[in-house]
């Protein structure tokens, strides 16, 4: 039995992986998905849930298959890099009892990209990179939004900053009438969807889902370490970031 760990630091963005999704419970692969963030306010954050949970129901999804860590720890949305070694433990935890219990084999992690769009996504990829040296396992990354080659707050969604090593899986008809669907689904999301579905539902139409096999995490933090778009957006500084993933290496490192 396979299994496949999705580590999605938001309540909607299983969005963009839709095809990997279906293709792997065609596979037979069993597919566990980790949210690593929550909201503050618990009305917004069941909610959200509840979208995700209905979501993922119409693309094979079971609920015992789904874990909300964010929520578990109580880690908000855009924080998630002060909580890199909790977040990490508590993951060791739910993947070690889902293969005691199922006695499967971890194939992969699949992760959004270190594309210095989001923070949060960041950090799911470095966590992602850290589970393999506990499960050796392929990551697989998948590109939301980041600021290559853009200016000031413009973005690209849905571009690989680099195109080799990508592994594509076509949108089927059943892949667009799900991706066709989300802003009725993630109502919660409204002003996300405005700036992020209409690019990768157009996107859809002519283009399969491109994903990549991971490169180190320091050859993927080149590409954005100078002026990512998360620094760009006044968010938080690179420095800022940096400092506490390196905390956490240097603490993993020291064991």
């Amino acid at each position: 039995m396979n299994m496949v760990f999705y580590l999605l630091p938001h309540q909607d963005d299983e969005t963009f992986v839709i095809p990997k999704i279906t293709s792997d419970v065609r596979s037979g692969n069993i597919c566990i998905f980790f949210y690593l963030t929550t909201h503050a306010l618990p009305l917004v954050a069941k909610r959200r849930n509840d979208e995700s949970r209905n979501f993922l129901k119409r693309l094979g999804i079971k609920d015992s298959q789904i874990y909300f860590i964010g929520q578990e720890l109580n880690i908000l949305d855009g924080c998630l890099h002060n909580h890199i070694g909790d977040v990490a433990e508590r993951i060791k935890y739910h993947i070690g009892f889902q293969t005691g219990m199922l006695g499967g084999s971890i194939i992969e992690y699949v992760t959004p990209a270190f594309e210095g769009g989001h923070q949060d996504h960041d950090v799911a990829f470095v966590l992602a990179s850290y589970l393999t040296k506990h499960w050796p396992a392929a990551v697989l990354e998948y590109f939301m939004y980041n600021g290559f080659r853009t200016k000031g707050r413009f973005y690209r969604v849905a571009s690989p900053y680099a195109v080799s090593k990508t592994v594509d899986y076509v949108y089927r008809w059943t892949d667009l009438k799900a991706l066709f669907l989300v802003p009725l689904i993630f109502t919660s999301q409204a002003k996300t969807m405005l700036g992020l579905w209409p690019f990768i539902f157009f996107k859809s139409l002519f283009r399969p889902l491109a994903m990549r096999r991971s490169m180190s995490f320091v050859e993927e933090a080149f590409h954005h370490q100078s002026s990512p778009l998360y620094e760009r957006w006044n968010r938080i500084t690179y420095k800022e970031f940096s400092a506490a993933v390196y905390q956490f290496i240097s603490k993993i490192e020291k064991k």
